[in-house]
């Protein structure tokens, strides 16, 4: 069995066939194969405009760690590694609000109820937000349990920002040599407050920090909401 065929064996052990379509699956393989790149798409992060623009599709949001395992350590460590962060306050807002909307699809129905009973942030944050919850919802899941691992080592070998998209998409595009001009896909249906009128309290605050601690020290971003971007 070689490399590739290995890969494809794990892959179909450890992804439910239900929810993920068998061609879809060997499709994404193939292109990241050719392109010996590993897109980890973190929820939120303009991962599906991204991947579309780049690599012309896009599938799900697995782990720097099931990459692992589905590569195989010597793929995993040759190909080039790539995720795009987001500072976790702005990412907060972007999840609640496209969730708030319906989320993406049928798919995200179940998820979707679960911003349902509270009429802001603030009150979602602080009668339903917790370390458990976050890390059981792939739209809040902390952005480090998609690119560490279990010692909280980075995987990757390039972290782009959505903060810099547009630069860091040029950069990763003329790496991989492969890409569209970046599209805006899977968009956020709601107009945006500006962030100052969803953070509102500072016991909400402190609780985001606290949750997100490492995602802010990991990622390089500032716990001061005056920072943003």
């Amino acid at each position: 069995m070689n490399l590739k065929d290995e890969s494809l064996y794990y892959l179909k052990r450890i992804f439910n066939q239900r929810t993920l379509n068998a061609k879809r699956k060997k499709a994404w393989f193939n292109t990241l194969y050719k392109h010996q790149c590993i897109f980890i798409h973190i929820t939120k992060t303009a991962g599906i405009s991204i991947s579309v623009s780049l690599l012309g599709k896009s599938i799900g949001n697995m782990s720097a760690l099931y990459y692992q395992i589905l590569f195989g350590k010597k793929d995993f460590n040759n190909y080039f590694k790539f995720a795009f962060v987001r500072n976790p306050f702005t990412r907060l807002i972007s999840a609640y609000e496209f969730l708030k909307d319906g989320g993406g699809g049928p798919a995200d129905a179940k998820i979707a109820q679960t911003v349902k009973p509270y009429k802001s942030l603030e009150n979602f944050v602080l009668n339903y937000l917790t370390p458990a919850t976050a890390k059981a919802n792939r739209y809040f899941r902390p952005q480090h349990y998609f690119i560490c691992d279990s010692d909280n080592r980075l995987l990757t070998d390039y972290l782009g920002r959505f903060e810099t998209i547009e630069k860091d998409y040029e950069y990763i595009s003329n790496r991989i040599g492969a890409g569209e001009p970046l599209q805006k896909l899977n968009v956020t249906k709601s107009k945006r407050l500006p962030y100052e009128q969803y953070y509102t309290s500072d016991a909400m605050i402190q609780k985001v920090i606290s949750i997100y601690e490492k995602d802010f020290e990991l990622l390089g971003y500032s716990k001061e909401l005056s920072a943003i971007q």
